[in-house]
């Protein structure tokens, strides 16, 4: 279908296409008919235009609870503090306690989740 059938059906929806890269769009979901054969519903068609219109990447979204967990090294790997801390620590040696203080780096396994969970 050349372009200027896709601009027409378009323009028969209340809607036109606004450049060349729409009309390819339009083009490619209504198919290479010719004019002719096209007989579909206004409402199909106005949907293929917000479909046209209205198509963007979804957004990368940041792992709420990670960000709040993990922190970027300066070089590049991944920060997080240990577990085991919370509560039962008078029952740890002090030597542990002294241990689980300390920050450490995600383990090479878990760094790609950790870093696809924080959109690096």
């Amino acid at each position: 279908m050349p372009l200027l059938a896709v601009t027409f059906v378009l323009l028969r929806a209340g809607k036109t296409a606004h450049n060349k890269q729409d009309a390819i769009l339009a083009n490619y979901l209504i198919g290479s008919l010719p004019e002719k054969q096209i007989s579909l519903p206004l409402h199909s068609l106005l949907g293929i235009y917000r479909t046209i219109k209205d198509y963007h990447m979804p957004k990368m979204k940041t792992h709420s609870s990670a960000k709040k967990r993990f922190k970027r090294t300066g070089s590049g790997k991944i920060k997080r503090y240990q577990a085991k801390t919370s509560h039962m620590m008078r029952n740890k040696s002090k030597k542990a306690k002294l241990r689980l203080r300390d920050s450490t780096v995600v383990h090479e396994h878990n760094e790609d989740r950790v870093k696809r969970m924080l959109c690096m």
